[in-house]
């Protein structure tokens, strides 16, 4: 089982949840789901793909809060 306390979130997505509003939405999501987008955005080689993950990131957790 995955423990919430262990989960890093980057900076970068900090910053962008924060500018939206949505960090504490993305901080409810299950850790499975938070751990796979961070993989994601840690993954990612070029900027721009660390970038697109981060946006990714922040429209999931707006969909999130709509629901």
């Amino acid at each position: 089982m995955l423990d919430r306390a262990d989960i890093t979130i980057p900076r970068d997505l900090i910053s962008a949840l924060r500018a939206k509003g949505l960090t504490d939405v993305f901080k409810k999501l299950p850790p499975g789901k938070q751990n796979f987008t961070i993989r994601r955005i840690d993954d990612a080689v070029k900027p721009e793909t660390r970038e697109k993950s981060i946006l990714e990131a922040v429209e999931a957790a707006l969909e999130r809060r709509r629901s």
